[in-house]
């Protein structure tokens, strides 16, 4: 992506408001999990934990992780 695309993304989010500022995984985890946030930044095993008891989210790996 690159350091300049990187910035105007998240430039982006931030004034989309999109909750990334939000303290602690689970609690980002949670709020897209009932419906508060539509995306957020967390730990892949967040989300996969909140999969297990049928949570209806998933999750997406960003460029480079693959």
């Amino acid at each position: 992506m690159g350091h300049e695309k990187a910035i105007a993304y998240f430039k982006g989010l931030a004034k989309a408001g999109t909750g990334v500022s939000y303290c602690g995984n689970t609690n980002r985890g949670d709020m897209v999990s009932v419906g508060e946030r539509s995306m957020t930044f967390v730990y892949a095993q967040v989300i996969e934990r909140m999969k297990q008891p049928a949570a209806p989210v998933d999750w997406i790996p960003l460029e480079p992780v693959k």
